[in-house]
């Protein structure tokens, strides 16, 4: 019995090795390089995330979706981008200041990070954000 089990030990071992084999020869991971918020990678990358901000709320409450479709970003307070893990895109994660025209009880600005996904080619697949803008939660 005890060299089944033993047995057993070793296979399971074995197959664990496999399926998760070690990190040598893996790529190192790529950190985050500061770039600076005047550069046209990053512009180009704010005027995307603006666009896709503004529809976040498209279905939300009227007074919400007022204050998303009239926010724009203020300033980017610091850039940064990194290369994506599993393409060959870039992820330019943006430190920035919404601002709204039409407030969302009483908050007309917000600061938060938003990170901007741009494909090999140029193009713009999405963004991430912390939270919704406007919203305490």
């Amino acid at each position: 019995m005890v060299r089944i089990q033993t047995l057993a030990c070793v296979a399971l071992l074995f197959i664990a090795g496999a399926c998760f084999p070690t990190t040598e020869g893996a790529k190192p991971k790529k950190e985050r390089t500061k770039i600076s918020v005047d550069d046209p990678n990053v512009l180009a990358a704010k005027t995307f995330a603006q666009k896709e901000l503004r529809k976040l709320c498209d279905y939300c409450n009227d007074e919400l979706r007022d204050t998303y479709q009239n926010m724009e970003v203020k300033t980017i307070r610091t850039a940064e981008a990194k290369p994506t893990s599993l393409s060959d895109g870039t992820m330019f994660f943006l430190r920035m200041t919404l601002e709204s025209t039409i407030p969302y009880q009483g908050k007309s600005t917000d600061s938060q990070t938003v990170i901007v996904f741009q494909n090999a080619d140029g193009t713009y697949n999405g963004i991430s954000v912390e939270r919704s803008p406007f919203l305490d939660q």
